[in-house]
């Protein structure tokens, strides 16, 4: 019998972190999704066990997406931001120039029939009576021809329907004892759209490790997941839900954190980037408000910045005892400054 896998054990968890240390973001994905099946057949769907393989399986997914869109431009956000300046002209009018012309064209033909009628019926006076009558029962049979043919396209949608629902109903039910979810805790229902949307795949596996990190009471590493989580939402323009992502990391990350951590800094600086994306522009007021703290975040990060800067020019004077006793060189405390 195989011993239940480990992270330190485990090769394709080991492989995923080499590939991620590489910017290989999406072999890194595949050697994490694989890790995750063994470890959930191995522990269950929520075991603490498998917290840190959802972890970074969820930070792969979204480095990918993050390494597309470097590599296709600099658009990060969805509609929300501007992409074209508008010119008061409509590009489907402008674009289409031949419409006009060929609907004329099309006005003109059809202007030429009355011409014709008009004179046959000037030539031939007797004849004009028979000819009125003639076109109104022409016209009667085009209509009755038009409802004949309406109820024969709702023939054929209805039996359209029938055929697909009987096509539904023919498909196996799944065996007693299944669930709805695959081994990796994703919906079996959402398996194609998630494979389709690698964003949301990583919303659903960060959501995962979340309450697992949640469960643990590990503080760290639940800070890790909010501000990645903050980041999805952020990129899905779910702006609020991104900014309540970081304060939450915020709050752990001040807990378990020196107050001069580059961690503290990097959450501040989304929270700042959040809070000025969010406000509707017809919402001036909360604009405002959230101008504000967003500057008050970004103060916040640069005070993290100075005092650490500050904290490593101090210890420039005992880098040269530290080195000898096997610290930190002087050479990289004056490259972290």
């Amino acid at each position: 019998k195989m011993s239940p896998p480990t992270i330190e054990t485990d090769t394709d968890f080991q492989n995923g972190k080499s590939a991620l240390s590489g910017r290989e973001y999406g072999k890194a994905a595949e050697c994490f999704s694989t890790a995750l099946e063994r470890f959930v057949e191995a522990y269950g769907q929520l075991a603490t066990e498998c917290g840190e393989v959802y972890y970074q399986y969820g930070m792969a997914l979204l480095r990918e997406v993050e390494q597309k869109d470097e590599a296709n431009g600099p658009e990060i956000f969805g509609e929300s931001v501007p992409k074209e300046i508008p010119t008061g002209r409509d590009p489907e009018a402008s674009g289409s120039g031949a419409g006009p012309s060929s609907s004329g064209e099309a006005e003109d033909k059809s202007g030429d029939a009355p011409k014709a009628e008009t004179k046959s019926s000037t030539e031939n006076n007797d004849a004009a009576p028979e000819t009125e009558e003639g076109k109104e029962e022409e016209e009667g049979e085009e209509e009755e021809e038009e409802e004949g043919e309406g109820e024969e396209e709702g023939e054929e949608e209805e039996e359209q329907k029938n055929g697909e629902a009987k096509a539904e109903g023919d498909q196996p039910a799944p065996e007693a004892g299944n669930d709805s979810l695959d081994k990796t805790g994703t919906d079996k229902g959402d398996a194609s759209e998630l494979t389709d949307d690698p964003l949301q795949l990583a919303w659903e596996v960060l959501d995962t490790a979340r309450t697992i990190f949640e469960k643990s009471d590990n503080k760290k590493r639940l800070g890790d997941v909010l501000i990645m989580l903050g980041d999805v939402n952020l990129r899905n323009e779910m702006f609020d839900q991104a900014i309540e992502d970081y304060e939450n990391c915020l709050a752990l990350r001040e807990q378990v954190l020196k107050p001069d951590d580059r961690l503290l800094m990097e959450v501040l600086h989304q929270h700042a980037l959040a809070l000025l994306y969010a406000p509707e522009a017809k919402d001036l007021a909360k604009a405002r408000a959230y101008r504000v703290k967003a500057i008050a975040s970004l103060r916040r990060a640069v005070a993290v910045c100075a005092l650490r800067v500050a904290n490593l020019q101090k210890s420039l004077e005992a880098a040269g005892r530290a080195e000898e006793e096997g610290g930190r060189s002087r050479g990289d405390v004056e490259e972290e400054i």
